[in-house]
């Protein structure tokens, strides 16, 4: 049988003081330069812009998902063409609306009005 002794462990905390650190100071420093070079970041404009081109990306991204899962149950090869068959093909694709292709693959999510009619297209292909 091993020999088991108790350990007992004392946590000290750091070193130095997280508010005595020079490194720490100088590098808080510097990234408060540089948010104060960017300017204000959630103006009401901003953060509007901002929203919508997060959900113009959160669609896109379901809908590339979606069409990754439905080409994923045809055989290997054969998958852009039978999607091209059942639904349509990549290029015609691009050109439809986020609502179209949200209605054409059977999405049961609603869109906010505001980017229903943002065409797809986002310069990459799905694959």
């Amino acid at each position: 049988m091993k020999n088991m002794q108790k350990k007992n462990t004392v946590n000290a905390g750091s070193l130095v003081d997280l508010g005595n650190s020079k490194r720490l100071a100088a590098m808080r420093k510097s990234t408060e330069s540089s948010a104060m070079r960017e300017g204000p970041l959630h103006t009401k404009n901003n953060a509007l812009l901002n929203s919508k081109e997060c959900d113009i990306k959160q669609a896109r991204k379901l809908i590339k998902q979606v069409i990754t899962d439905i080409k994923s149950a045809y055989p290997i090869g054969r998958q852009n063409s039978f999607f091209r068959l059942r639904y349509i093909s990549e290029e015609q694709l691009q050109q439809l609306s986020l609502q179209e292709v949200f209605t054409l693959l059977k999405i049961k999510r609603t869109l906010p009005k505001y980017i229903m009619q943002v065409k797809f297209a986002d310069g990459s292909k799905v694959r």
